[in-house]
């Protein structure tokens, strides 16, 4: 029955759009946990143009999409690749401004 049950909940996640919207949360809560974790005794927005300047901001968005890969290595451990490529599209929103700061 557990086993079953553990079958169904994979089967329901292997959808692009679950993937895409893990792909953008993951991130924005792995920013406040930068921020709690680093950054706690200034406040937020102190922390929001620090984490905007040019040479922070290529740093924190690595920190950000990291966690993605870890569930892009899930998703294709188990077959989920409608799952991973959701994932790949919303790492890509975060990886591009990371590129254009750094490059431009």
């Amino acid at each position: 029955m557990e086993n079953q049950n553990k079958v169904r909940f994979l089967t329901k996640i292997d959808h692009r759009p679950i993937g895409f919207i893990v792909g953008i949360i993951v991130p924005i809560i792995t920013y406040f946990v930068i921020y709690f974790t680093q950054y706690g005794h200034l406040p937020f927005s102190e922390f929001y143009h620090v984490s905007k300047m040019e040479n922070t901001a290529p740093l924190i968005l690595r920190f950000m999409v990291f966690p993605n890969l870890l569930f892009f290595l899930f998703g294709n451990i188990t077959k989920k690749f409608s799952f991973c490529w959701g994932l790949f599209y919303a790492s890509i929103l975060f990886i591009l401004p990371m590129l254009l700061i750094k490059f431009l």
